[in-house]
């Protein structure tokens, strides 16, 4: 007796993942782009977002009408969460640990890139100029990591290894965190952002953290502090940012 295979589709955007000739053993699966969903998402029982800043789910709801299973190849699920899946029975999941060092490497190397003014090296090379010039050092320079979740962590443990003095911002206050030690509570963040060298943005986005980052933050912190966003625009007030 045959057992009818599971049917998956793939919204994407300009490429595949690599790992699709493995689950074409295991399912039937429909890859679509964002227009050609609503055809493909009747009597699909999982849906792939490989293509995760998409918000066509919502527009083709009303035809999902066997969805179980939708899972994000992101950490953040804010661009998908929408009423009509909120109040349904379909399981969703996100690729958590995936991104955790390779976002903790490019904060560094962010940070890096600033302190250590490449981009000006840059440029001097396209222009054949040697000049000499100072930088500055990261080692004991503080970094207040918004976000301590998975992502948060790594950054934390990989920026601590290069000498950098750390602290976290949460949703509570404790000292005796593992990796951040002191863990600030995020309505406290404008008390002490001015503390810092380096701000870097790691908050999911919520009702909490949409524009936490306001006026009032950015002007206490100091003059030559450097914030880093690897987190949703919208944590920070834009508008705000540009009138700085």
């Amino acid at each position: 007796m045959s057992v009818a295979r599971p049917v998956l589709v793939v919204l994407y955007k300009d490429d595949l993942p690599d790992c699709m000739p493995l689950i074409e053993a295991a399912a039937e699966v429909r890859y679509v782009r964002a227009a050609e969903l609503a055809t493909a998402i009747p009597g699909a029982d999982a849906l792939l977002l490989w293509d995760f800043f998409s918000s066509a789910v919502e527009d083709v709801w009303a035809h999902a009408d066997s969805l179980r299973w939708i899972h994000v190849a992101a950490a953040g699920v804010d661009k998908l969460l929408f009423d009509g899946l909120r109040q349904s029975g379909v399981v969703v999941t996100n690729s958590r640990g995936i991104f955790d060092r390779p976002i903790a490497e490019f904060v560094l190397g962010s940070i890096l890139a600033m302190a250590k003014d490449l981009p000006g090296s840059l440029r001097r090379q396209r222009e054949g100029v040697w000049e000499h010039r100072e930088t500055e050092r990261i080692d004991n320079a503080k970094a207040l990591i918004v976000g301590t979740g998975s992502i948060g962590r790594e950054t934390a443990r990989l920026l601590r290894a290069v000498g950098m003095r750390i602290e976290g911002v949460g949703r509570t206050t404790r000292t005796d965190d593992a990796d951040f030690g002191t863990v600030h509570a995020s309505t406290d963040l404008e008390a002490v952002v001015g503390e810092h060298d380096y701000v870097v943005l790691i908050a999911p986005l919520t009702d909490a953290t949409r524009g936490l980052v306001d006026a009032s933050v950015l002007a206490a912190m100091k003059p030559s502090a450097r914030l880093i966003n690897v987190g949703r625009g919208e944590l920070v007030n834009e508008g705000a940012s540009r009138m700085r």
